[in-house]
């Protein structure tokens, strides 16, 4: 075999190597690059949804066990009313303890649910559980008022006492304690606004204790489906 040819099929075997090197190299650097792709997604998605974790806990610290508080509070009224004897018992050793303090829980129920809407956390809540498990409809509490009284408890008489409890705070509104409260109801102005909502929830009789309470076991379920839904994806996540 001459020299030349020997020369050539070096050349060859030297440029095949060459572009075999160049092209192993080429792949091992594409599947770093695939690999660090995915980790940056994968630390990407774990960033997303730790920020959605933060934002329902966020929404759910300062309004939803807020309003499931409220709501609670009012239950036990209603059981107390209907089942204890709490009217009584409270008006024999107090007149006027019962109706003033019951026009407060109802007010805080009511309160509660303005602000979600006076703050526009209804649309938050939408954003923040797209995946449908969020169920509360707007004015769910006052509407399960209205519905259990009737019509002599206009919707205006029912906004103004949840507006009773409310104050305008740094970044929103805040519910006023009872003692913020009596002294609000203390006052003539206010006690005239609030007069149809005492006149109206004084008078309910036991058929209506019993429908708004019907209602609101199924506001707060609604309530809790929401808050439940983020603590059973927290219980499931690996740790």
């Amino acid at each position: 075999m001459s020299d030349a040819v020997v020369g050539l099929l070096g050349a060859l075997v030297g440029g095949v190597a060459a572009v075999g090197g160049a092209f192993l190299q080429a792949r091992s650097a594409a599947q770093r690059q695939t690999q660090q792709a995915k980790k940056e997604e994968i630390r990407r998605r774990a960033e997303s949804a730790e920020q959605l974790k933060e934002q329902q806990r966020t929404l759910a610290r300062r309004y939803l066990f807020q309003l499931d508080e409220a709501v609670d509070s009012l239950l036990h009224r209603l059981d107390n009313w209907m089942r204890h004897g709490g009217q009584g018992w409270a008006g024999a050793r107090d007149p006027g303890y019962w109706e003033v303090t019951t026009l407060y829980i109802v007010a805080r129920a009511l309160g509660a649910e303005r602000v979600l809407a006076l703050e526009g956390v209804y649309l938050d809540i939408d954003a923040l559980w797209p995946d449908g498990s969020s169920d509360l409809p707007p004015r769910a509490v006052e509407d399960a008022l209205g519905d259990a009284v009737g019509e002599d408890f206009f919707q205006y008489d029912r906004l103004a006492l949840s507006e009773a409890v409310l104050d305008r705070a740094e970044l929103g509104y805040r519910l006023l304690v009872y003692s913020e409260f009596r002294r609000r109801y203390d006052d003539a102005e206010w006690k005239e606004l609030l007069e149809p909502a005492r006149r109206a929830l004084t008078s309910l009789d036991q058929d209506q204790r019993k429908s708004l309470e019907r209602s609101l076991i199924a506001v707060k379920k609604q309530i809790e489906a929401i808050v439940r839904t983020r603590r059973e994806r927290q219980a499931d996540e690996p740790r």
